[in-house]
């Protein structure tokens, strides 16, 4: 065996190796964008490593080593995918055909690239020393009045039924873009219910649901589920949600949240932005006080699997009998029930958050600004 076949089995074999990419278009669309940015301004691995750790948030030095190890993995897929189709069109050729060149050109290109892939994958994470610390959205709207929703609603100036919208349903910002075939968020009334058809983003052939619908009864108590009932029954027929740019809607719920506590009136709420995200946790936690199964939460969420839901919200900050959530939840899935391991389990019993361990479930109540 010569030494470019050696370089392009070994290449295969530890192609096989990796684990398959579940992200979603947009996502390898903006990894791709990434790693070429990256790619731009270094040459080797180490250079590549060094670009993606100048920062001191965890969060985007994750993102930038996930987009190198998908460009690098895209790359070395098409100089094997390019050498495959080379080596079948030069079979019996003579060697000093110019197209041998080329061939192993490909194969240098992935005796180079396969070495840097590991590198990377392999590469520790950021110090702690000098870390920003992590935040979140679940951190935002800890503390705020029980009302919140209620009010940051209130102060939208634009977009108006798209907030609304989102408050009620904790659908993603992009399930309201209104652009190919997508038309934002449809509401309708059926016989004594309010129904909410979202079309799913975020979805793979393994992951998200490609649409779910949920359903509140008419008598709901709730006065934001009330509003979004107004806004349907004054239609006359079905409304849609929708909104032209995420980017415009994220800055509109920023500016409200703004209005309604001014940092120099609140200078607690300094660095806290109210976006959709802040309505998806708050949500999943009146879904997780109303009783709903995990399996409806994930659906709802627009999830497949049920323990992504973990991810959102907590039954200490959601409102008492389930504030907004929903009656009942369909989706194009079943959801999969992912069993947890002993450890989780064992880890949340102990600080009374497993609902299936018998935790508590209440915490104290926010206080109210």
């Amino acid at each position: 065996m010569d030494n470019a076949e050696k370089v392009i089995l070994d290449a295969k074999a530890f192609m096989l190796t990796l684990p398959k990419s579940k992200a979603c278009m947009k996502t390898k669309e903006s990894y791709r964008r990434a790693a070429q940015k990256i790619f731009s301004v270094a040459r080797s691995a180490e250079a590549f490593l060094t670009a993606a750790a100048d920062t001191r948030k965890i969060s985007t030095w994750r993102v930038r080593r996930a987009a190198l190890v998908f460009g690098v993995r895209d790359l070395i897929e098409r100089l094997l995918a390019n050498q495959d189709k080379l080596q079948r069109s030069l079979h019996g050729v003579p060697g000093t055909d110019s197209r041998w060149s080329e061939w192993r050109t490909q194969v240098q290109g992935i005796a180079q690239w396969v070495p840097v892939l590991k590198v990377i994958r392999a590469a520790p994470s950021l110090p702690r020393a000098g870390r920003i610390p992590k935040k979140s959205k679940l951190q935002d709207i800890r503390g705020l009045p029980s009302d919140w929703r209620e009010r940051v609603v209130r102060r939208l100036v634009k977009d108006r039924l798209a907030g609304l919208t989102t408050a009620v349903t904790g659908c993603r910002p992009e399930e309201l873009l209104a652009e190919g075939a997508k038309e934002g968020v449809r509401l309708s009334i059926e016989g004594e219910h309010l129904i909410a058809h979202i079309v799913g983003a975020k979805t793979t052939d393994h992951a998200g649901q490609g649409w779910r619908r949920l359903r509140w009864p008419l008598t709901h108590p709730a006065s934001l589920v009330q509003q979004l009932i107004a806004e349907v029954q004054a239609a006359g027929e079905t409304v849609i949600a929708k909104i032209a740019s995420k980017t415009a809607f994220t800055s509109s719920l920023r500016a409200a949240g703004k209005r309604e506590w001014p940092l120099h009136r609140y200078p607690e709420r300094k660095g806290r932005d109210i976006t959709s995200y802040c309505f998806r946790h708050a949500l999943a936690s009146d879904m997780k006080n109303s009783g709903l199964s995990d399996a409806d939460i994930s659906a709802a969420l627009g999830h497949r699997i049920d323990v992504t839901k973990e991810t959102y919200g907590t039954r200490r900050i959601g409102s008492a009998g389930g504030g907004l959530a929903p009656a009942s939840v369909k989706a194009e899935y079943a959801v999969k029930v992912k069993a947890r391991s002993k450890r989780s389990v064992a880890f949340k019993a102990e600080k009374g958050l497993d609902k299936r361990a018998g935790g508590s479930q209440r915490g104290p109540r926010a206080k109210s600004l």
